[in-house]
């Protein structure tokens, strides 16, 4: 998205060229983010949950919505949990150090790693059982929720 000359003209006389241009870059750059993300990031933590992994993600991409990404930060699984996780076509693998694991530290490493709108959390050994499951979990946040959980 270009700004429009007759806007940088004023500004370039003014000598405010360079923080125009950079409001422009950062506009052009915020834009196609937000045009080339996904609507979710979805960020399962885990630390040995092969048992359970596999169907987690297979319940993630069965859903009817496909604008999502996965991101798996893992914590030193040592069971096979990745080679399970790596079946599916998730985005990305964050590791944490197990000395350095919280809940909250693994989160927000996943949180880093995502692109989407919105991040979505789930534990390895849940489940989703229905189709539509992140779609109705998104839905309410175009009427202004700013929070679910549950």
């Amino acid at each position: 998205m270009e700004i429009p000359t007759t806007t940088l003209r004023p500004a370039i006389e003014r000598g405010h060229w360079i923080w125009v241009r950079a409001v422009q870059l950062i506009s052009q750059s915020v834009l196609f983010r937000l045009m080339n993300s996904p609507r979710a990031s979805i960020i399962v933590r885990c630390y040995n949950e092969r048992e359970h992994i596999g169907r987690l993600l297979h319940g993630i991409f069965e859903q009817r919505m496909d604008d999502f990404e996965v991101i798996l930060v893992d914590s030193g699984s040592t069971d096979g949990t990745l080679e399970v996780a790596r079946q599916f076509p998730i985005e990305d693998v964050v590791y944490i150090a197990p000395e350095k694991f919280s809940f909250g530290r693994a989160l927000n490493y996943g949180c880093e790693a995502a692109s989407g709108t919105f991040c979505v959390f789930a534990s390895a050994h849940v489940y989703p059982m229905r189709r539509d499951w992140l779609e109705t979990l998104l839905m309410k946040f175009d009427d202004d929720v700013a929070l679910v959980y549950g």
